[in-house]
């Protein structure tokens, strides 16, 4: 009888243990790989890729990147043109790319200037956006990072002004500020800010037009105030490795002294409306230097 009731005993246990690593192994399964997912924001459906790489797992929290497209683009060209999702494989963050809504049938992104006649509120989709990944993926907080191409970069800045608290550090490429977004901007903390832009851009004109865009230089000036960071700038010259491409690059460091945030400009001489690495300048890729910028702060550890 006793050897019946051990034998019993045993077997239940072993079965209990098998069950309770199958449950393991099926609760920790994680699915990578690229997705498009929709979310109802302000009684609409809102549509956006996310890219998970294989290295994700749920135990381990991952960097967050938003990559928003320009005026009339949409997420899914600048996914491809970005190429974030191959760094995402080999560097380890969570790619997100956002579609931004129509007005008068052209994609955008609510940033004043332009898009005055716009009425939704694409800081609260954001918001609520990075509630909804929060919630889905373990993703760090402490490093939710933006950029964007054109109305894109605007849309950066924009959150660098108004939701600072969820994005850690901001890249743009081609954009701007807008006059009501740089009239409103009242950020709590410092913000690393990386911009990258041509002299001759004909799109999204590099001194600006008081109509609906402020010059690069102005937008500078405004985070080197705001960061505390050197008013001077280092600066270098890039390395020409294409010079069929008609353009070189100039490096604009702005050193953080009493803070850790700071401004960097890529000048882009001769150059156009251009994503470089992906077309116009070939010298410099703009996907490889955005990420290894961004990665480098976390929100914690800058100045408020």
């Amino acid at each position: 009888m006793k050897i019946r009731v051990v034998v019993f005993l045993l077997f239940f246990s072993t079965a209990a243990c098998t069950s309770n690593q199958d449950q393991s192994i099926e609760t920790s399964a994680v699915e990578t790989g690229l997705f498009e997912k929709e979310m109802t924001f302000q009684d609409s459906l809102r549509s956006y890729f996310v890219y998970v790489p294989e290295s994700y797992q749920h135990d381990s929290p991952m960097p967050l990147l938003f990559t928003f497209h320009g005026y009339t683009g949409n997420a899914r060209s600048i996914m491809r043109y970005s190429g974030y999702n191959d760094l995402a494989d080999s560097l380890g963050f969570i790619a997100v790319y956002p579609q931004g809504t129509l007005l008068e049938g052209k994609t955008h992104w609510n940033v004043g200037g332009w898009t005055l006649e716009s009425t939704v509120d694409d800081v609260a989709f954001v918001n609520q956006l990075i509630d909804e990944l929060t919630t889905e993926y373990a993703i760090d907080e402490d490093r939710i990072y933006s950029n964007g191409m054109s109305n894109g970069g605007y849309m950066s800045f924009l959150l660098a002004c108004q939701a600072d608290s969820r994005i850690a550090a901001m890249a743009s490429i081609t954009g701007a500020m807008t006059p009501q977004t740089i009239d409103a901007c009242s950020p709590q903390k410092s913000v690393p800010v990386l911009q990258f832009h041509a002299d001759t851009d004909e799109t999204v004109p590099y001194t600006g037009d008081p109509a609906w865009t402020i010059g690069i230089e102005d937008i500078i000036d405004y985070w080197v105030a705001h960061n505390g960071t050197q008013t001077e700038p280092e600066i270098s010259a890039m390395p020409d490795i294409d010079p069929n491409d008609g353009s070189t690059v100039e490096k604009h460091v702005y050193k953080a002294s009493t803070t850790e945030a700071p401004v960097i400009h890529y000048f882009v001489k001769s150059g156009g409306h251009d994503w470089p690495g992906a077309w116009g300048n070939k010298d410099i890729s703009a996907s490889e230097i955005t990420w290894e910028f961004l990665s480098r702060f976390e929100k914690s550890e800058l100045k408020n």
